[in-house]
């Protein structure tokens, strides 16, 4: 199936035939089919079948081998806090 929109969520998992297209905010994510969206996890999964198209914000990170991200920017949370409590100091 496809959707096109805006979700917050807890978990999303997108299946191989999946689509999905927009912006999502989730705890966990888990990606078989496709997503052209800006995403921002705490735990995202890219499986062998699928693909990542968007900009990504995340704490926890896995891509099996044979899945495709496609970004302009991956970026780790706390990465992100690290570098904001270093800029306080």
């Amino acid at each position: 199936g496809s959707f096109e929109g805006s979700l917050k969520v807890k978990n999303l998992y997108i299946k191989k035939t999946g689509f999905f297209v927009g912006f999502v905010s989730a705890d966990n994510i888990v990606v078989e089919g496709n997503i052209n969206a800006d995403i921002q996890t705490e735990n995202l999964h890219l499986k062998s079948s699928g693909t990542i198209n968007g900009e990504i914000v995340y704490r926890n990170i896995i891509i099996d081998s044979g899945g495709i991200l496609k970004s302009s920017m991956v970026q780790n949370v706390s990465s992100i806090n690290k570098f904001i409590k270093s800029q306080k100091s």
